[in-house]
C-alpha cells in the first residue's frame, strides 16, 4: 500500500504536494507505524487528489493549521498500536527464525551452531532491538526533542541514528557471543507464538467485523 500512494502522490501539484509533504514529515518524525501510516496517507491522497480536480484550496482539507491538522489527523496512533506494531515484528521475526531452524533440522545436525545462531541473531535480535527501540524513542527521547522545540528533519536525522546504532550494536554482540539452541527449542518457540498472534488477529479482526455488521 505503501508504494501505491508513494507512487500517487506524484499527481500532486504546488500547495497540495507541500501539504502532503509536510504531513508526511510530520509522520516519520512521530515514527508512526508503517501500516498505519500508508492507510492514513493514502486516505489523506484521495481527498487531496479530488479536491485538486475540483479546484478547491488545500485549506479545505488540512485547514489553516497543518500542525494541528497532523496531531488531530494521527491522533488514534497510540501506545497501545505501537505495542501492536511491536507484537507485528515479533510475528515476523518468529517466521525468520522457524525457518532457519527447520533448515537446521532437515540438512543440519539437529543443534543450532554458532554461525546459525550469528546469522539469527543478526537478523531477529536486530530487528527486535530497532523495534524497541522505537518505543524508547517515542516514550523517553522525543517528548525531550519536542520540549526544545526540534524541527522535523533534525529529529528525523537524531531518530535515524539512534536506530541504526542500536540495531548495529545488537547485530555485533548476537554475533561475538555465540550459543548452542536445541533446533526444537528453535521450531517450537516461534511455532507457538505465531500460532498464538494468529489466532488473536483471526478472533480481533472476527469481533470487528461483527461490530461493523451491526
Amino acid at each position: 500500500m505503501k508504494a501505491d500512494y508513494i507512487l500517487l502522490q506524484d499527481r500532486l501539484k504546488g500547495e497540495y504536494k507541500d501539504a502532503f509533504q509536510k504531513v508526511q514529515m510530520y509522520s516519520t518524525s512521530n515514527l508512526i507505524g508503517e501500516d498505519t501510516e500508508s492507510e492514513l496517507m493514502m486516505e489523506l491522497l484521495d481527498h487531496m487528489l479530488m479536491a485538486q480536480e475540483e479546484g478547491k484550496p488545500v485549506s479545505t482539507i488540512v485547514g489553516d493549521d497543518i500542525e494541528g491538522f497532523c496531531e488531530i489527523f494521527f491522533s488514534e496512533y497510540k501506545l497501545g498500536n505501537r505495542f501492536v506494531d511491536f507484537l507485528k515484528t515479533l510475528y515476523r521475526m518468529a517466521w525468520i527464525m522457524l525457518v532457519f531452524a527447520i533448515l537446521d533440522l532437515v540438512i543440519g545436525d539437529g543443534a543450532l551452531s554458532g554461525s546459525d545462531i550469528g546469522a539469527i541473531g543478526a537478523i531477529v535480535l536486530g530487528g527486535l532491538s530497532g523495534s524497541l527501540s522505537i518505543l524508547i524513542i517515542y516514550l523517553l527521547i522525543r517528548p525531550l526533542v519536542k520540549k526544545r522545540k526540534v524541527n522535523a528533519t533534525a529529529l528525523n536525522a537524531i531518530y535515524i541514528v539512534l536506530l541504526f546504532a542500536s540495531v548495529i550494536i545488537t547485530c555485533v554482540l548476537a554475533n561475538r557471543y555465540s550459543i548452542n539452541v536445541p533446533a526444537w527449542v528453535a521450531v517450537t518457540l516461534p511455532t507457538v507464538y505465531i500460532v498464538v498472534y494468529y489466532i488473536v488477529n483471526a478472533v480481533t479482526n472476527y469481533k470487528k467485523n461483527e461490530r461493523r455488521r451491526r
